[in-house]
């Protein structure tokens, strides 16, 4: 498995250790994720739907939104389509939820805010800033079940510097894949500005 799909589990899925998951996912992650580096957005997406498609599959329904609604590709975005399979995620992160407090589990409470975020983000891909700053802010609330510290910080520090992008009516666009990779210059560089609307995110 790439360092890119390592990342993604151990960031923004925050999967607290199902290595089954992620040996499970791996192969469609990496063609995915290879598409997205290498600016083939579309294909990215399609490998994504077919996943979907065969089986409702919790992996891609953590990518595709993020995807949608974030992409640089204008023909990419689609902030309906994004909220519509982060409802879906959404879903299926409260089926794992409860299955495992039957088994008397905790690990996917560390997952509840990421369906947040995918929310958010849609809402800003439609203009929607009110909504997408409300999702967004109750992601952050949620990362507190995180019990990594250092992972739960290094999340929330991207997450605050989205919400200030869309608190100042900006919608994120990003060729990265994951709100975890989001570099560190680029956080800095927004949450230190005035007026984020001058920044140039060329």
């Amino acid at each position: 498995m790439n360092t890119k799909v390592v990342l993604f589990t151990l960031i923004v899925v925050v999967l607290s250790g199902i290595k089954s998951f992620a040996d499970e996912t791996a192969d469609y992650f990496e063609i995915a994720i290879a598409y997205y580096e290498e600016k083939q957005y579309a294909k990215a997406v399609e490998t994504l739907l077919k996943k979907i498609e065969s089986e409702d599959s919790f992996g891609a329904l953590l990518l595709l939104p993020w995807i949608l609604s974030t992409c640089p590709d204008d023909n990419i975005r689609n902030g309906r389509l994004a909220m519509m399979y982060a409802h879906k995620l959404h879903f299926q992160t409260l089926l794992f939820l409860a299955s495992d407090i039957k088994q008397g589990k905790s690990d996917w409470l560390s997952n509840l805010c990421v369906p947040w975020l995918m929310y958010a983000s849609a809402y800003a891909e439609l203009a929607e800033f009110d909504s997408a700053v409300f999702c967004q802010k109750i992601a952050l609330l949620l990362t507190e079940l995180i019990k990594n510290v250092d992972r739960k910080q290094r999340l929330q520090k991207r997450m605050r510097a989205v919400l200030k992008l869309y608190q100042n009516g900006i919608p994120l666009r990003t060729n990265v894949i994951s709100i975890g990779e989001l570099s560190d210059a680029w956080v800095e560089k927004i949450l230190n500005a005035d007026d984020v609307r001058k920044i140039d995110f060329e």
